[in-house]
């Protein structure tokens, strides 16, 4: 008799410990806030934060202008495809240099990994921005958040 309870104890345990594993899972997902895009680093958040939210239309709308620029349909499939999957990594904003009308943010990734006796890592990369029509574009960001074929020349 004093066994069953035990183990109705631990299992009652687990079953609160999954129960607050999902809420926190859920919670946070939703947690994710857009920030001003007054400063390179909020245009960054932004456009993390979308891809994440699946807005491919704000997303693309962080993005420079220029002749080679995707088109919205391109950009968007890249992401439904899978092409492009930001949702395996997290990421670290850091510090922000300015130099006229370019700048760079700083982004520490953070991978997860598959694989169970490794913990995934972290890699320093960089988010390449220039001013334009008095707001911050996006010209170029790291694998997992962009395409090696958006803003090449077509041969």
């Amino acid at each position: 008799m004093k066994n069953d309870r035990f183990l109705l104890f631990i299992l009652i345990g687990i079953l609160v410990l999954v129960i607050i594993a999902l809420v926190v899972f859920f919670t946070r997902a939703d947690s994710l806030e857009y920030v001003s895009n007054a400063d390179p680093d909020g245009v960054v958040h932004n456009y993390i934060v979308a891809l994440h939210k699946y807005d491919y239309d704000r997303a693309y709308a962080y993005l420079a202008d220029h002749p080679l620029k995707p088109s919205l349909d391109t950009f968007r499939l890249s992401f439904i495809n899978h092409e492009i999957d930001p949702s395996f990594v997290g990421v670290e904003i850091g510090k922000v240099q300015k130099s006229g009308n370019n700048a760079s943010v700083e982004l520490g990734i953070l991978y997860s990994s598959s694989d169970p006796f490794n913990s995934g890592g972290t890699s320093k990369d960089y988010a390449q921005l220039e001013f334009q029509d008095k707001q911050w574009k996006i010209r170029l960001m790291p694998y997992y958040f962009w395409a090696w074929h958006w803003y090449e020349p077509k041969n």
